[in-house]
């Protein structure tokens, strides 16, 4: 099942390679747009990133907290495919959970999605349907970047071979799957905090994966004749 996992990653490498492409023009694109001014959600946003940096180098790192949020997140993902919980086990030192079963979404799921910084979205989309909150979304924004930074921050110190959930899925396969997941995200948040547009996320996505397929298409011919 590795073997064909890894077949699977070298299948992907080019798509990763896209997104990359399409990640850099979608930042340089935001950067050209903020010279005309940097909206107040951008700058709430990096302002949390920044305060997650800060914290994550100058303060003791909340690793129990990450550890809860590693563990809950498989335990989330677990429930939407219908795996049963038999147990959890956090501390600051490491944590499990015991799954009826498990699969690679469930497995990669902590990697990608930033659980404290996706709560804290939905909390505030929540009660934005009750109250007008207007006025506090630049710091529901900075909230969702404090998190999702200090998500990235602590995913970068684990992110290695031996690490149980990536060994078990072969790191290549899980390296090139989260790699992928995280970029999305990335282009996702840059067309919700208004720095492009969401058909300049489509175009960018396009063109990226589009331009690399065709030069590997372009290589291949070329080997071949």
């Amino acid at each position: 099942m590795r073997a064909l996992k890894f077949l699977l990653a070298l299948v992907l490498l080019p798509v990763l390679l896209g997104a990359m492409l399409a990640t850099a023009r979608i930042g340089a694109l935001a950067v050209r747009r903020a010279g005309d001014g940097i909206s107040l959600d951008l700058a709430a946003f990096g302002a949390g990133l920044f305060l997650a940096v800060l914290s994550f180098v100058a303060l003791p790192r909340p690793r129990l907290g990450y550890v809860v949020g590693h563990e809950l997140t498989h335990g989330l993902v677990a429930v939407l495919f219908g795996v049963r919980i038999h147990g959890l086990r956090a501390s600051a030192r490491g944590g499990s959970i015991r799954l009826s079963r498990t699969n690679v979404a469930i497995a990669l799921a902590p990697y990608i999605l930033p659980l404290y910084a996706l709560a804290a979205a939905g909390l505030y989309a929540g009660a934005s349907l009750f109250v007008d909150l207007t006025a506090w979304r630049p710091v529901a924004v900075g909230v969702i970047a404090f998190g999702w930074g200090l998500h990235l921050l602590f995913t970068v110190q684990v992110f290695r071979p031996d690490q149980p959930d990536l060994r078990d899925h072969g790191f290549v396969f899980s390296a090139v799957v989260i790699l992928l997941g995280n970029l999305v995200l990335v282009s996702v948040a840059a067309a919700w905090l208004g720095a492009v547009s969401w058909g300049d996320v489509a175009t960018a996505w396009q063109r990226g994966v589009g331009e690399v397929a065709a030069g590997l298409a372009g290589r291949v011919h070329r080997t071949g004749q």
